[in-house]
This record gives C-alpha cells, structure tokens and sequence, in this order.
C-alpha cells in the first residue's frame, strides 16, 4: 500500500510543501487482523504551498 501526505517546506518560508510518500507491506495475520511494515518513506516531490492532492485510486490485485 502507498500512502501519500504534503508538509510545509520551512526552509522556503512556508511557500513550498513536499509531497511524501511510504510504502506499507500488508499481511493477513487472521481472519481479523492486518498487520503492516513500513518498507519506506522519502519525499518524492516539492511543490508551491498552493498545490493539494485531491484524488486518491486504489487497486485490488
């Protein structure tokens, strides 16, 4: 799973955010538990603080 999230770029005074993204390795522990692993997180993107995500796609493999 891919989690995606933005956070104000302090450096640039607050005009810029990064966009960020994690990876997260699901498992079915039971018939009622998901159990999740963190792989990574790392910025992948900045963009003007007047940018927003306001989509989200999800897939069923």
């Amino acid at each position: 799973m891919a989690v995606l999230w933005d956070r104000d770029v302090a450096s640039t005074g607050y005009v810029d955010k990064m966009i960020w993204c994690a990876v997260i390795a699901l498992e079915r522990c039971s018939d009622e538990e998901i159990w999740g692993k963190l792989e990574w997180k790392e910025p992948v993107l900045e963009v003007p603080k007047s940018c927003r995500i306001i989509r989200a796609l999800a897939a069923t493999l």
